[in-house]
C-alpha cells in the first residue's frame, strides 16, 4: 500500500556554464502505487521533456 513521488529535475539549465534557472523542474508525479509504474501516479506537473541544451546536462530523477 506504498505510495511513492517521483521528481525529474535539470540542475544544470539552462546550461553548465550558466546554471541561471537552478533547478530546472520536468515533472512531478505523485501517488504512485508500489513505486513501479508513474503512469498509474497523479501528475502534478506534466513532463516536459528536454529542450535542446548547450553543453551536457545532469538529468535528475528522485523517487
Amino acid at each position: 500500500n506504498d505510495l511513492y513521488t517521483l521528481v525529474m529535475t535539470d540542475p544544470d539549465a539552462p546550461s553548465p556554464s550558466e546554471p541561471t534557472m537552478r533547478e530546472y523542474l520536468h515533472w512531478i508525479v505523485v501517488n504512485i502505487p508500489g513505486g513501479t509504474d508513474a503512469t498509474k501516479g497523479e501528475v502534478v506537473v506534466p513532463y516536459m521533456g528536454p529542450r535542446p541544451p548547450v553543453g551536457i546536462h545532469r538529468y535528475v530523477l528522485v523517487l
